[in-house]
C-alpha cells in the first residue's frame, strides 16, 4: 500500500514540476502534500553529508561500511570531498590509479544504495590546483612611482613591480607633477630616528625591510617612544605602517544576533586596542597628539599595511607613542611592526580597505577635506600608456617640471587552495575571470564526471564551498568590465588604488566604492556564472557557498541568488544563529530557489550531543534553512578502529564509529521532516531589509535596527530592487508570489540615486517604507546628480527635515526616526505571531494553498508556556512534532481581530510545528492537553549496568544510585565510551487504560535506546528527555532496558594515558589528551515514571480537584521547614531520628542550610561539600525517599552565597570615586591612588575622568601610572574624577565550617559561574543525585554596588557613558540629571543580578534536574522580575501581625511585622503573571521571643501568608538536633524553633495538618486576581536617595509609602490584585477583553497609579493593549515624562507622541471612562469609583464584613480562602463576584466539608458564611449543579449552656521538673497558681480531668468552648480521643462522644517552654552553647531571659458546653 501511495505522489510530482517547472512546484503544495512527506519520508529532503576523504588511505571495504550506515540511518546522500588536515599518511595521490578506483567505486556504491552522489568543485578548497598558471590566478593591482624631470624628451625604464612568480601585466603608465611639499617622506628625508627602551631597533621599523621589527611587551601605561627629529619643520599628512595583524577581521568573523550596537559584533571578533598615537613636537620635549595608531585585524590574505591620513600637522619631532596595545589574554602580547613612513602627501584614508586589497566593511569615512593644491588635478594626468614598450621603456617628450610617473600592474595575489592532496595544491584560479575558472573545471571537475559516467557510477552534483584565500582587486582586462558595469573609463582615477586623492575627496570615495562594486558583480558572473552554466551543460545540479569569510568585496546575496541551490553554513560554536544562513534563505526568497542548503554542523566534536546538534538545526529552521548537509564525516577506511580517522584532528564526527550512531535515525528522520514541511509552499515574511549597494555587502548585526517581536525579515541587495520587486495591493511583490509588507533601509542613509529612484516607484505605487532619511550615495556617477537626489528625497521625506514622521508619497508611506516597531504599529501591520518577550524564540512561517505551516523553536534551557497569536484566519491548529512523527490537534480559539490563538507549551530547547487549516484533520487526531496531571513516582532501587568488556568495561555492576560515570571509582567506568545497559524490574500495581505512561530522566548523557518487556520503545535524545512507553507497559513486573551511548572522548582521553598496546581506541590524528575534561556520561540524576491523566478524568493530582472531596495530597503540599545543620555535625542515626520525627508530624520537605557549630563538638564538624557531609547528604536523600519527605539545600552555608573557593577576584564588589581639583594651564603629577589603606592590595584602577568649567570631559585613565596621575592640564578649572573597583570584604554571615569566606560577586557572570563549579565537583566525585531544589536565602550583601565591567554594561545597556558624567552621578544634590543618571545605574544594576546571578543560578540547577527557591528581597533589583526568573519566588514573614482577634493571646515580647500583605505580595505576584505554581514563605521569622510562640498566635500570620498569594510555606526554622542533646537541645539563634524540642511540637501535627489542607486548594487551578497593578519601579528609583538602593523588607515603608497605600486602598474596596512590572507589561496581551500575562494569568483591568516616570515603549505597548480591547484605569494623572537620561530628548519626544493619544482629560477630580477603539480607558482620583467604572464587581465579603480572601480558579469553578483576620465574625449572607450554580465550604481546621446553603439576589450568587473571629474556611463554586451531597452544618447556639467551672482535678502526664499526685483545682485556672515549688517554672503536660452529668436538652451537637488555654488541648471524652484544639477561638465539636447522664472530660494542655527556660537562666545553667552569634533576642540583644515574669499555663478561664441545633 506504501509504494503504491508513493508511486502516485512521485507521479503527481512529476506531473506538476512538468506542467509548472521545478521552481514553481512548491507554490501548489497543499496539505496533504505536506502531510504524505510528513509521515511517509521522502528521500529528496534527507540531510547529506560531506564525506571527507585523503586523511588516511581509502579502501572498498571502509567505503562500503560508510554509505551502508549512512543509508542504515537515514542519510541521503554524498559529497565526495577531499579535504585533509593532518599528514595523509597512507592516503593516494589524486588522479593516481588507486584514487580513480575508489572515486568510481564510491560512486557506484552510492548508486546501488540510492544515495546521492556529488563531489567538490576542486580537490581541497576552494576553486585551483597546479594547473593554475600565474597569470589564470587571483590577482590584484599594484604601483610602483618613478620621478623624472621634465621639460626635454625622455626615455627611462620603469622600475619593475615586485611580483610572486615574476609574473606581472602591466595596466596603465600615468604621470602627474611632482610637489615636494606634498610627496616628502620618511623615506626621502631621512630623519634621525632615537628610541627611548635600548634594545629596540627604531630605524629598523622605519625601513622598507619587509621583517617586522618586535617590540617587546611593556608594563601598562609604560610608552615605547621611536622620535623623528627631521632637523626642521615638516607637514604630515599620514602614516602608512605594517604590522603583524592580530586579533579577526570582521569580515572574518560571522555575524551572529544580537542588539543592534555602534561596533561591530561577530563571533571572535574583539575591538582590539589602538597601537599608541602619532604625536608631534616643535621642541621635542611637549608632544600632541595627532591620530591613534589603529591596529591592523587578521583577514584571510594576511594583509599587514595600514594608511591613516589627517589633516596637515607640521612640526620637527614626530615621534610613535607606543603604548597598552595588548591585552592580558593575547598569546602573543608583544608588537611586530616595521615599513613605517610619514609622509606629507595627501591620502585616502584606510585606502587599502576601499581599493578592496583586503576586504573590510566600509563605514564612516575619516579622509579629511584636502585643500585642491594638496591633491591630485585629474585634468593634469597624462597617460603614458602608449609611450611605454612592453620592457617598460617610456619615451617622453615630457612638459617642464618633476613628474612622477606611476607604472600600475596587476600581479598575482599567491592565493593557493587549502586542505587538498598533497599533489593537487595550487593556485586559486582568478574570481574575476571566466577563463579562469573555466581552466579550472576542464583540468579537474570535467574529468570526474567523464570518468564517473564512464564507469556507471552517477554524479548528481557539484559543490562549491566557501571561497577563503584571501582579496583580489584586479583581473586582465578588469578596465574594460568597469566601463562596461560603470559606464566611464576609470583611468585618471587609478592613483585612488595607490592612496592617492583624485579631484576630491568625495570623487575618490565614488570610485572606490565603484571599483568594489564592480568586483562583487565579476565574482558573481564570472566565477558562480560560469560554474553554473557548466553544470547546466552537464545536467549537474550546482550548489554554491559564496565568501564564508567575506575576503572579498562582495555581494553574497547576489551569488547566493544566481546559482541552481544557494547554500551557506553554520557552526558548532553558534548556539544562536549567524547569518550566513539568513542571507542563503533571503537569496532563496528573492529569486525563487525553491531550496536553501546549509553546510550544517561545521566542526562538531566527539563530545557534542544529537540533542547540542539539534540546537543548532532549531534554529537554521527557523532562520529559513531546508537542507542540510553535514560538515562532516570522515572516510573511515577501517573497520575495527574506534574512531579511526579525525580528520587530521578536526573530529569529523557525523560517521559510523561515533558511539551514538547506531541510535542516530531519529536524528536524522527529525531533519527530514523538518527540511521536507520548510520547502512547502512559499515564505512568509512581512519585511524586506535592503543592505545597500557598498561592496562588502551583507547582514551585519550592528547595522540592523531591533527586529519587531513576531515579524521576520529577509534581506536583499540592489540587484534584487531593480529585477525583482513590484507592487501589488500594497505589497512589495516578488515574480514568483512572495511578499513583504514593508521595505527596511539601511540605517547610514547610503543610496545610490537610481535605487532610491526605484524605491521612489515603489513607495508611489503603495509600498511601505522605513528608514533613516538618505544622506548620500557612493557612486560616483551621482555626485553630478545631487539636485534630483535631493529633491527626490524631500519628496518622500518631505522638505523639513523633521526627525521623525510619516510621509505619504503616491499610494504608499515612508517612515522614518521612530523604532521599527512603532513604524509596523503606525502601518497597522499584525506580528505573524505573537512570541514571548525577553527570551530567545525563533520562529519560520510558510504558507500552502489550503494552510499555513509554523515552525517554532524554545532556544532557551528554561520550559514556556504562552498562548500564541497567529495572523491567521484557519480555524484549525494541528501540532506535528518532527521529533516522533505525532500529530495532535489544538485547542484554539478566534481572537475578534480574526486571527487565531492557541495555548502551546514547549520543553526547554523543544521545537515543533503547528499546521493551521480550515478542514478538520481526516483523522481521529488526539487532542494536546498543556495542563495533563501527573503523578511521578522515582524508580527507587539498584539498577544493573553492563559496560562492555569488548570497550574496555568492566561487565556487569550495580548502581544503588544513577551518578555520572566519569565521578566512578572504576577507571574501567570513569573512561568507559560506547553502550552500558541498565537493566531494572519496574512494578507496576495497576495499569490505568485511560492513562499515558512516560519514562522522564532527569539527566542524560547523551542517548538512550529504551527496550520493555522485549519490546522497542524508542529513542531518547533530546529534549524534553522522555518517551511514552504505555503501549508496551504491563501491570505487575516490568523488564526495564536502557542502552545508554555515551561520548567517545572519554575513553580516547583515558587511552592518552596508556600506552598504545592497551588502549581500545585508534586515532589517526589524536584528538584527546590527559588533560581535557571528561563529558558526563550516563543516567545522572533520576528516572520517574510518569504518569499522565487527562485534567477532566484526574482526580490525583494538587493542582485539580475533584468535586466534593479534599484534594489528594501531595508531598508539596505539606509544610516544609529550614533545616539547620549546626556545624554539620551530623550522623546517620540522629539524621534518621530526626527525619522520622519531622515525618511522624506530617512535614513534607526540609532544605538543609548549614550553619555555625556547637561548643566543645569541633570534633564532629563535617566541612561543607566534604566526601564525609557528601556521605551524611546521601543518607538524608535515602531516608527522604523512605519516609516521603522532599530533600531541598541551601547553595552555600549561612548566607549570603560565598566561601572559601571565592578569591578575591570574585569577591563582592564596591566601587570607590576620590575627586580632585586642579586649575589649567600646567603639569600636573598628581597622587590619585587609591585612599583606603585596606582597600590598597585589591582594589584597581578603573578609569580617570577630568571635567572642565568648559563642560568638557577628558578620559585621563592612560595618564595614571603606578597611582601617579601626569598631565599637562588645559586651561580652565577642572575637576578629576578617579573610580577604583574595589571589595567590601563582606565575609559569609552564620557560616558553616567549609564555607568560610569572601561573599561573591553577585553581579559577575563569570564569578557565579565559578562559585556553582563547586557543587559540580563534590557531586560528581561522590556519584550523588542533585537535590529536588536548590535554595537562596534573601540578599544580604551590603555595599556591593559595583562590579569590573560595570562602566561597559553601562554603555551597552543604557545607551550613553556613565564615566562621562561621573559629576552629575555623584552630585548630592541630585538635581534632575543626577536622579535620571542614578536610576540608570539602579536598572543596570537590577538587570545585572537578574541575568548574571538569578537566571543563571536557575539555569545551572536545571541542567541538573534541580530547580530554585528565591528570595529577592533585600536586593537592588526589580522584585518582580527577579521573583519571576526562578522556579519558586519566596517571600519572608518577619515579625507578628496584629489583628485584634477576639482570645487571642497577647505577648509583650513581640516585634510588628514588617511584611504586611503589599510587601508579601511581590513574590506571588511574580509567580502568578510569569506563570510559577508555587510561592514561599520563609514564616515565623521573629514572631515573638524565644520560647514563647504559641501555634495560636502562628495561625493568624499564617492566613496572611495564604491570603497574600503563598501556597508552599517553609518554616523558620528546625535545627538538627541529636537525640542525647541535653534540652533544650540545638538551637538556631532566630525564633521559631519548629522542633521536637520545643513544646508545641506536641499538638504541632494538627496545625501541619492545617497548613496541608489549605496548601492542597491553594496549589491548585490558576491565580484569579482582579486587576494587574503597575509598579511604578522608575519613580522609586528615581526619586529614592543614595546610590545603592535595597529593597529589605524593614524599609519598603520608606521606598514606596504611596504604592503600599494603593495596595490597601485597593483591598479595601473589594478587590485583589498582581503587581506587574514593566517588562512583564510588554509581554502581556488581551484577548477578549481580559489582559493575559506571560505566564497565562488572566486579568480584567490594568491599574495604573499616580505614576510619573513611564518607558515610552510601555506606554505604547498600554495603548495598544487599550486598542485590542483592555481595560486601562489611571489614576491621580497620566504618566509626565521618561525616565533614565540615554537618548532623553528623542525618547521624550516619542513619549510625548504616544500620551497625545490618551483620551484628553481636563481633570482627574471626576471619574471618567472613555472609549479607546476596542478597550476603555478609566480616568480618575478616587479608586472606589475608578475601580466601580471597570464595571468588575467586587468581592463583598471584604467591603460589607470586612473578610479577607483570596480566589482562585479551577476547571469547575473558583475557590476562595478565606480568613476573618479581624475584631469581628461574620454569620451572614455574603454576594459573590463570580457566577455559580453550586457552593461547597471545607473547614481546613477540622477536615469539615459540606454544601453551602446560597440564593440568588438581584442576578447574583448569595453564601451564607459562619466565621469567628480568627476563623478561617475554603469556598469552592461549581459550575454545574451538586448531586447528593451533604449540607455543610451551619451552628445556631442554644440560649442555655453548661459552664464547667467546678470540680476540676489536674494531674500532670510529661513534666520537666517533674510535678506528681493530683490537685483539686476546682475551677479551671492556671497551672503555675497550685501552690507547686515548681508549677511556674515546669514545660508540662497536665491533664484536667471533670465528670460531669449531661442534662436531657434536645440537641444536633455540643461545643465544647475551653476559652483562654495556654497554649495547646487534646480533648479525650469517655475514653474517646475528640480533637485537638490549638486556634482560636478554642472550640470543638464533641457531640458524637458525649452521652446521656455521666461523662468523663479530660482536657491535655501543653504550655510553652518560657517558663522552663527563664528558670534555667536564673539558676545559670549554660544552654547558650553555640558558636558565632550564639543566642539572641528580639532585638538583637544577649540578655538571658531570668527576668522573664511566669506565662499561664493549661486551662486559663471558663470552659463551656454549649448545645447547638444544626441549620
Amino acid at each position: 500500500m506504501v509504494s503504491i501511495k508513493y508511486s502516485c505522489f512521485s507521479f503527481l510530482l512529476l506531473l506538476s514540476t512538468f506542467i509548472y517547472g521545478d521552481e514553481n512546484r512548491t507554490k501548489l503544495a497543499g496539505l496533504k502534500d505536506a502531510l504524505y512527506g510528513f509521515e511517509y519520508l521522502q528521500d529528496s529532503t534527507r540531510t547529506k553529508v560531506w564525506w571527507f576523504h585523503g586523511e588516511t588511505v581509502t579502501t572498498r571495504a571502509g567505503i562500503t561500511a560508510d554509505l551502508e550506515a549512512f543509508h542504515k540511518q537515514g542519510v541521503g546522500g554524498v559529497v565526495y570531498y577531499d579535504q585533509t588536515h593532518g599528514n595523509c599518511e597512507g592516503a593516494f595521490e589524486a588522479f593516481s590509479p588507486e584514487w580513480w578506483e575508489m572515486l568510481v567505486f564510491a560512486s557506484q556504491e552510492a548508486k546501488r544504495l540510492g544515495l546521492t552522489f556529488e563531489t567538490h568543485i576542486s580537490n581541497g578548497y576552494v576553486a585551483g590546483g597546479p594547473w593554475i598558471t600565474p597569470a589564470l590566478g587571483m590577482q590584484r593591482l599594484t604601483s610602483v612611482e618613478t620621478i623624472v624631470d621634465g621639460g626635454k624628451d625622455l626615455e627611462f625604464s620603469l622600475p619593475v613591480p615586485e611580483a610572486r612568480s615574476d609574473y606581472y601585466k602591466d595596466v596603465a603608465i600615468l604621470a602627474f607633477p611632482y610637489q615636494r611639499e606634498i610627496h616628502d617622506d620618511s623615506r626621502v628625508l631621512k630623519p634621525v630616528i632615537t628610541c627611548n627602551k635600548a634594545g629596540i631597533d627604531a630605524k629598523a621599523c622605519f625601513s622598507s625591510s619587509k621583517q617586522l621589527s618586535v617590540i617587546p611587551v611593556q608594563k601598562p601605561g609604560e610608552s615605547v617612544y621611536m622620535t623623528l627629529d627631521f632637523g626642521k619643520q615638516f607637514t604630515a599628512r599620514c602614516i602608512t605602517y605594517s604590522m603583524a595583524p592580530r586579533g579577526k577581521a570582521a569580515t572574518d568573523a560571522m555575524n551572529v544576533p544580537g542588539p543592534p550596537t555602534e561596533e561591530f559584533v561577530g563571533t571572535g571578533f574583539r575591538v582590539l586596542l589602538n597601537l599608541g598615537e602619532l604625536e608631534v613636537s616643535d621642541d621635542g620635549l611637549t608632544f600632541k597628539k595627532v591620530c591613534d595608531l589603529k591596529p591592523v585585524y587578521l583577514s584571510l590574505g594576511g594583509w599587514k599595511q595600514k594608511t591613516l591620513s589627517f589633516p596637515a600637522v607640521t612640526g620637527r619631532y614626530f615621534r610613535l607613542n607606543l603604548h597598552d596595545w595588548y591585552e592580558k589574554k593575547d598569546r602573543k602580547p608583544h608588537l611586530e611592526l616595521g615599513q613605517v613612513v610619514l609622509s606629507s602627501r595627501a591620502c585616502i584614508d584606510q585606502w587599502e580597505e576601499k581599493a578592496a586589497l583586503t576586504s573590510a566593511y566600509i563605514e564612516n569615512d575619516f579622509t579629511p577635506s584636502y585643500q585642491k593644491n594638496e591633491i591630485i588635478d585629474p585634468d593634469r594626468i597624462v597617460d603614458l600608456t602608449e609611450q611605454t614598450d612592453s620592457l617598460g621603456t617610456v619615451r617622453w617628450k615630457a612638459p617642464a617640471g618633476k613628474w612622477v610617473v606611476v607604472r600600475f600592474a596587476h600581479v598575482p595575489t599567491g592565493g593557493r587552495t587549502k586542505h587538498g592532496r598533497k599533489n593537487m595544491i595550487g593556485l586559486e584560479c582568478d574570481k574575476l575571470s571566466a577563463v579562469a575558472a573555466e581552466a579550472h573545471w576542464n583540468h579537474y571537475l570535467k574529468h570526474i564526471a567523464d570518468s564517473i559516467e564512464a564507469y556507471g557510477g552517477h554524479l548528481d552534483g557539484v559543490v562549491v564551498d566557501s571561497h577563503e584565500a584571501g582579496s583580489q582587486n584586479w583581473t586582465s582586462g578588469f578596465e574594460n568590465d568597469f566601463l562596461r558595469l560603470r559606464g566611464y573609463d576609470l583611468r585618471k582615477y587609478l592613483p585612488t588604488l595607490a592612496g592617492y586623492v583624485v579631484e576630491s575627496r568625495e570623487v575618490s570615495d565614488g570610485f572606490l566604492y565603484d571599483m568594489r562594486r564592480t568586483i562583487a558583480d565579476l565574482t558573481v558572473e564570472k566565477y558562480f556564472g560560469t560554474f553554473q552554466r557548466l553544470c547546466k551543460e552537464r545536467n549537474l545540479i550546482l550548489t554554491s557557498q559564496d565568501f564564508g569569510a567575506l575576503c572579498m568585496a562582495g555581494d553574497p546575496i547576489l551569488a547566493k541568488g544566481k546559482v541552481q541551490k544557494p547554500q551557506s553554513e553554520f557552526w558548532g560554536h553558534h548556539p544562536d544563529g549567524n547569518y550566513d544562513i539568513k542571507e542563503c534563505s533571503s537569496a532563496a526568497h528573492m529569486y525563487g530557489k525553491p531550496i536553501a542548503s546549509a553546510e550544517a554542523f561545521s566542526d562538531v566534536k566527539f563530545s557534542q550531543s544529537l540533542a547540542e546538534l539539534k540546537q543548532l538545526a532549531d534554529y537554521a529552521y527557523a532562520f529559513g534553512i531546508n537542507e542540510f548537509v553535514g560538515c562532516a564525516s570522515s572516510h573511515q577506511p577501517w573497520l575495527d578502529k574506534l574512531p579511526g580517522s579525525t580528520g587530521g584532528g578536526r573530529h569529523y564526527a557525523l560517521n559510523r564509529t561515533n558511539t551514538f550512531w547506531e541510535y542516530s535515525r531519529d536524528f536524522w528522520d527529525y531533519q527530514n521532516r523538518s527540511s521536507f514541511l520548510m520547502r512547502q509552499g512559499m515564505s512568509v515574511i512581512d519585511l524586506c531589509l535592503y543592505l545597500g549597494d557598498n561592496a562588502p555587502v551583507r547582514i551585519l548585526t550592528h547595522r540592523l535596527p531591533v527586529i519587531p517581536a513576531g515579524f521576520d525579515f529577509d534581506a536583499f541587495s540592489t540587484d534584487a530592487l531593480f529585477t525583482r520587486m513590484e507592487v501589488k495591493e500594497g505589497h512589495i511583490v516578488l515574480p514568483d508570489g512572495v511578499s513583504y509588507q514593508m521595505m527596511v533601509l539601511p540605517r547610514n542613509g547610503e543610496i545610490t540615486l537610481e535605487a532610491l529612484r526605484k524605491i521612489a516607484s515603489l513607495v508611489q505605487a503603495g509600498a511601505s517604507v522605513y528608514g533613516t532619511r538618505p544622506q548620500r550615495s557612493g557612486t560616483l556617477h551621482d555626485l553630478e546628480h545631487m539636485v534630483e537626489y535631493e529633491e527626490l528625497v524631500n519628496m518622500m521625506w518631505g522638505r523639513n527635515n523633521t526627525p521623525q514622521g510619516c510621509s505619504h508619497y503616491g499610494k504608499g508611506t515612508v517612515y522614518w526616526g521612530m523604532s521599527l516597531t512603532d513604524a509596523v504599529s503606525k502601518a497597522g501591520m499584525m506580528p505573524d505571531v505573537t512570541v514571548p518577550e525577553k527570551r530567545k524564540f525563533y520562529y519560520a512561517h510558510r504558507t500552502l494553498w489550503d494552510g499555513e505551516i509554523y515552525f517554532l523553536d524554545n532556544h532557551e534551557d528554561t520550559p514556556l508556556a504562552h498562548t500564541f497569536i497567529f495572523r491567521t484566519s484557519k480555524r484549525y491548529a494541528e501540532l506535528w512534532n518532527p521529533v516522533t512523527g505525532k500529530r495532535y490537534s489544538l485547542q484554539s480559539t478566534l481572537t475578534a481581530d480574526g486571527r487565531i490563538s492557541v495555548p502551546l507549551q514547549m520543553a526547554a530547547r523543544e521545537s515543533y510545528f503547528v499546521i493551521f487549516s480550515d478542514a478538520q484533520s481526516t483523522g481521529q487526531l488526539p487532542v494536546k492537553e498543556w495542563n495533563m496531571q501527573e503523578k511521578k513516582t522515582f524508580i527507587q532501587g539498584d539498577w544493573t549496568v553492563d559496560f562492555s568488556e569488548k570497550l574496555g568495561g568492566p561487565g556487569k555492576v550495580v548502581f544503588t544510585a544513577l551518578t555520572d560515570w566519569t565521578s566512578h571509582k572504576d577507571e574501567r567506568i570513569k573512561y568507559y565510551s560506547g553502550t552500558a545497559v541498565y537493566r531494572h524490574n519496574l512494578m507496576m500495581d495497576d495499569k490505568r487504560s485511560e492513562s499515558r505512561y512516560l519514562l522522564r530522566f532527569a539527566k542524560l548523557a547523551s542517548i538512550a535506546r529504551i527496550v520493555l518487556n522485549g519490546r522497542e520503545v524508542g529513542t531518547v535524545w533530546c529534549s524534553p528527555w522522555e518517551i511514552d512507553i504505555t503501549e508496551a507497559l504491563e501491570t505487575g513486573e516490568n523488564k526495564l532496558e536502557i542502552y545508554v551511548a555515551n561520548s567517545l572522548m572519554n575513553r580516547m582521553i583515558g587511552d592518552s594515558m596508556l600506552p598504545e598496546d592497551q588502549r581500545i581506541t585508534y586515532s589517526a590524528t589524536s584528538i584527546a589528551t590527559a588533560g581535557m575534561s571528561l563529558i558526563p556520561s550516563g543516567i545522572i540524576g533520576s528516572v520517574q515514571l510518569v504518569r499522565q491523566m487527562s485534567a477532566s478524568n484526574s482526580s490525583t493530582s494538587c493542582y485539580t480537584l475533584t468535586a466534593q472531596e479534599w484534594p489528594e495530597i501531595q508531598p508539596e503540599a505539606r509544610p516544609a521547614t529550614r533545616w539547620w545543620w549546626m556545624g554539620s555535625a551530623v550522623d546517620e542515626v540522629n539524621l534518621t531520628y530526626n527525619l522520622e520525627e519531622y515525618a511522624k508530624a506530617g512535614l513534607g520537605g526540609v532544605e538543609i542550610t548549614p550553619i555555625y557549630g556547637v561548643q566543645g563538638n569541633d570534633a564532629n564538624n563535617l566541612s561543607f561539600l566534604s566526601p564525609e557531609w557528601m556521605k551524611m547528604l546521601r543518607h538524608t536523600q535515602d531516608e527522604g525517599k523512605r519516609l516521603g519527605i522532599e530533600i531541598d539545600m541551601n547553595t552555600g552555608t549561612g548566607w549570603p552565597f560565598g566561601g572559601p573557593e571565592v578569591d578575591m577576584k570574585d569577591a563582592a564588589t564596591k566601587a570607590i570615586f576620590q575627586s580632585y581639583q586642579v586649575k589649567g594651564g600646567e603639569a600636573v603629577s598628581l597622587d590619585v591612588s587609591v585612599r583606603d589603606k585596606r582597600q590598597k592590595p585589591v582594589a584597581h584602577l578603573s578609569c580617570a575622568m577630568a571635567y572642565s568649567d568648559k563642560k568638557h570631559c577628558l578620559n585621563l585613565t592612560s595618564y595614571v601610572h603606578d597611582g601617579i596621575l601626569q598631565w599637562q592640564v588645559p586651561e580652565g578649572k577642572w575637576e578629576i574624577v578617579v573610580l577604583y573597583v574595589g571589595k567590601t570584604f563582606q565575609k559569609v554571615k552564620r557560616a558553616a565550617p567549609g564555607g568560610e569566606g569572601y561573599v561573591m560577586n553577585h553581579l559577575d557572570r563569570d564569578a557565579v559561574k565559578r562559585y556553582f563549579s563547586k557543587f559540580d565537583r563534590a557531586f560528581r566525585e561522590n556519584k550523588m543525585v542533585y537535590p529536588h531544589t536548590f535554595f537562596n536565602d534573601s540578599y544580604e550583601v551590603y555595599g556591593a554596588d559595583w562590579t569590573p565591567d560595570f562602566l561597559e554594561q553601562f554603555a551597552r545597556r543604557r545607551g550613553y557613558k556613565l564615566e562621562n558624567h561621573f559629576l552629575e552621578f555623584l552630585d548630592q544634590g541630585r538635581p534632575d540629571i543626577t536622579a535620571r543618571i542614578v536610576s540608570d545605574y539602579r536598572e543596570t544594576i537590577s538587570e545585572l543580578l537578574i541575568e548574571n546571578f538569578s537566571k543563571q543560578w536557575t539555569a545551572w540547577a536545571h541542567s541538573h534536574g534541580s530547580i530554585t527557591r528565591n528570595q529577592a528581597h533585600g536586593s537592588p533589583a526589580n522584585l518582580i522580575d527577579t521573583y519571576a526568573s526562578v522556579d519558586i519566588p519566596e517571600c519572608e514573614g518577619f515579625g507578628l501581625s496584629q489583628f485584634h482577634i477576639q482570645g487571642l493571646r497577647q505577648d509583650s515580647l513581640t516585634r510588628t511585622n514588617d511584611s504586611d500583605l503589599s510587601m508579601l505580595k511581590y513574590a506571588s505576584s511574580a509567580a502568578h503573571i510569569a506563570g510559577k505554581p508555587l510561592t514561599s514563605s520563609e514564616t515565623f521569622t521573629w514572631l515573638t521571643d524565644h520560647f514563647r510562640t504559641s501555634l495560636s498566635q502562628c495561625k493568624p500570620d499564617m492566613d496572611l501568608m495564604f491570603l497574600s498569594g503563598v501556597n508552599h510555606m517553609f518554616f523558620h526554622g528546625t535545627p538538627y538536633s541529636p537525640k542525647e542533646a541535653k534540652w533544650p537541645g540545638w538551637k538556631f539563634y532566630a525564633s521559631i524553633n519548629m522542633s521536637p524540642a520545643n513544646s508545641i511540637w506536641k499538638d504541632a501535627p494538627a496545625f501541619f495538618e492545617y497548613i496541608t489542607r489549605c496548601q492542597s486548594f491553594l496549589q491548585m487551578g490558576k491565580p484569579d486576581n482582579d486587576f494587574l497593578l503597575y509598579l511604578p519601579l522608575y519613580d522609586i528609583w528615581q526619586e529614592q536617595p543614595d546610590r545603592l538602593l535595597l529593597f529589605t523588607i524593614h524599609h519598603m515603608a520608606k521606598r514606596a509609602p504611596k504604592f503600599i497605600e494603593t495596595v490597601h486602598t485597593i483591598t479595601k474596596n473589594g478587590y485583589d490584585v498582581d503587581y506587574i512590572s514593566d517588562a512583564f507589561v510588554q509581554s502581556t496581551r488581551c484577548r477578549d477583553g481580559k489582559l493575559i500575562t506571560e505566564g497565562g494569568a488572566s486579568y480584567k483591568a490594568l491599574i495604573i497609579p499616580a505614576v510619573k516616570l513611564m518607558p515610552e515603549r510601555v506606554l505604547q505597548h498600554l495603548l495598544k493593549l487599550a486598542e485590542e480591547g483592555a481595560t486601562l484605569i489611571f489614576i491621580e494623572n497620566y504618566p509626565e515624562d521618561v525616565p533614565g537620561y540615554g537618548q532623553l530628548e528623542k525618547r521624550r519626544k516619542n513619549f510625548a507622541g504616544w500620551r497625545k493619544q490618551l483620551p484628553s482629560i481636563s481633570t482627574f477630580d471626576s471619574t471618567l471612562s472613555t472609549p479607546y477603539q476596542k478597550g476603555t480607558i478609566i480616568t480618575g482620583k478616587d479608586y472606589g469609583s475608578a475601580l466601580a467604572k471597570s464595571l468588575v464587581f467586587p468581592e463583598e465579603m471584604k467591603v460589607l464584613h470586612g473578610l479577607q480572601y483570596i480566589r482562585r480558579s479551577n476547571d469547575k469553578g473558583y475557590h476562595y480562602f478565606i480568613s476573618s483576620l479581624q475584631s469581628r465574625g461574620v454569620d451572614d449572607w455574603v454576594t459573590l463576584s463570580v457566577s455559580a450554580e453550586d457552593v461547597m465550604l471545607f473547614n481546613p481546621l477540622t477536615g469539615e466539608k459540606g454544601k453551602a446553603q446560597t440564593r440568588i439576589q438581584n442576578g447574583r450568587i448569595q453564601v451564607r458564611l459562619q466565621l469567628r473571629s480568627g476563623e478561617s474556611v475554603i469556598l469552592q463554586t461549581f459550575n454545574q449543579p451538586l448531586n447528593q451531597v451533604e449540607k455543610w452544618n451551619y451552628i445556631q447556639e442554644q440560649p442555655v449552656s453548661l459552664c464547667l467551672d467546678h470540680n476540676w482535678k489536674l494531674h500532670f502526664i510529661e513534666s520537666i521538673p517533674a510535678i506528681e499526685g493530683e490537685f483539686s483545682i476546682d475551677t479551671p485556672s492556671s497551672w503555675t497558681e497550685i501552690g507547686h515549688p515548681d508549677a511556674a517554672v515546669t514545660m508540662a503536660t497536665g491533664i484536667y480531668t471533670n465528670e460531669i452529668q449531661l442534662p436531657e436538652i434536645s440537641a444536633d451537637d455540643w461545643i465544647l468552648d475551653l476559652g483562654d488555654v495556654r497554649e495547646s488541648a487534646r480533648v479525650r471524652i469517655n475514653g474517646q480521643e475528640a480533637g485537638v484544639v490549638w486556634a482560636v477561638p478554642f472550640r470543638l465539636k464533641v457531640g458524637k462522644w458525649l452521652k446521656p447522664g455521666k461523662n468523663i472530660i479530660e482536657i491535655a494542655v501543653t504550655n510553652l517552654p518560657a517558663n522552663r527556660i527563664s528558670d534555667m537562666d536564673r539558676r545559670g545553667e549554660n544552654w547558650r552553647i553555640f558558636h558565632d552569634i550564639n543566642m539572641v533576642g528580639l532585638n538583637n540583644n544577649h540578655n538571658p531571659y531570668s527576668n522573664w515574669q511566669s506565662l499561664p499555663s493549661g486551662l486559663n478561664g471558663m470552659v463551656k458546653l454549649i448545645p447547638i441545633n444544626c441549620q
